[in-house]
Order: structure tokens, then sequence, then C-alpha cells
């Protein structure tokens, strides 16, 4: 039995594993926030009537 490969595909594995789980931990952030900004234009009256940020992009362009 090969225990040095035994071993080094536990701790691939761990890593990759860890790397999918921080993966859909941001997806799942990324949502959330999209859902909270959807929520608080929804709430200023929709695109039109809300003005966070458009001096901003004023200023820029």
């Amino acid at each position: 039995m090969d225990y040095y490969k035994k071993i080094k595909n536990v701790i691939e594995n761990k890593t990759i594993n860890d790397g999918v789980r921080r993966l859909q931990f941001n997806k799942d952030t990324l949502k959330a926030y999209y859902e909270i900004g959807k929520l608080l234009v929804e709430a200023q009256g929709g695109e039109k009537m809300a003005k966070y940020g458009k001096t901003i992009k004023q200023k820029q362009g």
C-alpha cells in the first residue's frame, strides 16, 4: 500500500473541497447583496426614482 499517495490524495481532496465551499459562500453572499440592492431600488420607487449614484456617474462621464 502506498501511504504517501493516499495521504496526498486526502490533502488534495480537502483543499479542493475547501475551495468549492469558499466559492459557494461567495456566490451566496453576492446573490444576497444583489437582492438587497434590488429591494432598495424598489423601495425608492424603482430605477427612475432611485437617485443613488446618479451624480457619481455624471461626474465620471
